[in-house]
């Protein structure tokens, strides 16, 4: 499995200039932890730190991670799908 590189981009761009990269990955996670820590009403600096600090963390957990819980990861979610899809008599407008 490949590992997350925190200095890819984010969003991939076809191009040889490294100054049009764009954000890194780490930097992309940092953004939307540090959004939803001041959403959350944290202090400015205090969510700046908790911010970096929770990409890194992103990052190392999704190192982490091994093919075979990507795997299990899969069928878990395609299980749990299919014992959500059914249409009920609670959701008339489903059917």
């Amino acid at each position: 499995m490949r590992k997350t590189d925190p200095n890819a981009p984010a969003f991939a761009r076809a191009t040889d200039n490294p100054n049009l990269i764009g954000l890194t990955k780490r930097e992309y996670f940092a953004a939307r932890a540090l959004q939803g820590l001041l959403a959350a009403g944290v202090e400015e600096s205090l969510a700046m730190r908790r911010a970096v600090r929770v990409a890194n963390e992103f990052v190392a957990e999704l190192n982490k991670a091994s093919e075979t819980q990507v795997k299990e990861a899969v069928k878990a979610s395609a299980v749990k799908f299919e014992e959500t899809s059914e249409v009920s008599d609670e959701m008339p407008w489903m059917n």
